[in-house]
């Protein structure tokens, strides 16, 4: 089975569990209705940014595994020792911290065209976090598919990975109000990612993706235990949807 015919069935399943949980235990009143048409619009174009990106990015793979084969074989062979479920975590972390840079990149100000699609969003629920402009998908998926050659992760662990990821695209933007206690200070929940789609004062917090060691580490966090949860979410002027769908 191919990772992404695996995301697709994980995502169908995760789509019933989330709307569950958002009726159960919302954040805040949301109005799905309102800009659904916009969310349905940034849906399939990540799908067809996400196709286009992935072809690129194996192809860019494929050719670097060609030109340093020994270099990579080296690394293969000293990864392969750890346990498979070892090799998995350390690759998700791997990644992690990668996005925690690119999404913090993104947040300057001549960068800021590539992400703003994503921060349009004004009615945050599992649906409305998908989207992303052609140059933030392309830079996302870059290090989740160049890990896969330079780590040499198998079929299985590749397929683990990349369902752990939709998981992921999910979780942290439903509207779903859970806490793990004391874990809330090292992992993402819903509560946390929500500050960051904050029109003011939390926009440039809270850049993890899955630890949010990363944001303690480098003086970004904010603590959803603390923080107001009732801010307003979106832009504060909408800019054209066409050039913030291609991040132009």
């Amino acid at each position: 089975m191919k990772p992404e015919h695996m995301e697709t069935i994980v995502g169908i399943c995760l789509i019933f569990i989330f709307i569950a949980a958002e009726k159960r235990r919302p954040i805040a009143d949301t109005n799905k209705r309102l800009h659904l048409r916009l969310d349905i619009i940034g849906f399939v174009a990540i799908f067809m940014f996400g196709r286009l990106s992935r072809y690129t990015l194996n192809e860019i793979g494929t050719t670097l595994s060609q030109f340093a084969t020994e270099f990579l074989t080296a690394i293969h062979q000293t990864y392969a020792y750890l346990p498979s479920f070892s090799r998995v975590v350390l690759a998700i972390i791997m990644v992690d911290f990668c996005l925690y840079w690119i999404h913090r990149f993104m947040h300057l100000k001549w960068f800021w065209r590539f992400h703003v699609w994503h921060h349009s969003v004004e009615q945050l629920y599992w649906f409305s976090g998908f989207r992303a402009s052609f140059v933030h998908t392309f830079l996302f998926l870059t290090p989740q598919i160049l890990l896969i050659y330079l780590l040499g992760l198998t079929r299985l662990e590749t397929i683990s990975a990349f369902t752990f990821g939709v998981f992921i695209q999910f979780w942290q933007h439903t509207n779903y109000n859970l806490t793990f206690g004391r874990l809330d200070r090292w992992i993402m929940t819903p509560r946390y990612h929500r500050l960051h789609h904050a029109k003011n004062q939390y926009v440039d917090k809270n850049f993890g993706t899955v630890l949010v060691i990363w944001d303690r580490m480098f003086g970004t966090y904010v603590d959803p235990a603390t923080a107001d949860l009732r801010v307003k979410l979106g832009l504060k002027t909408q800019p054209n949807l066409a050039r913030m769908i291609i991040g132009v």
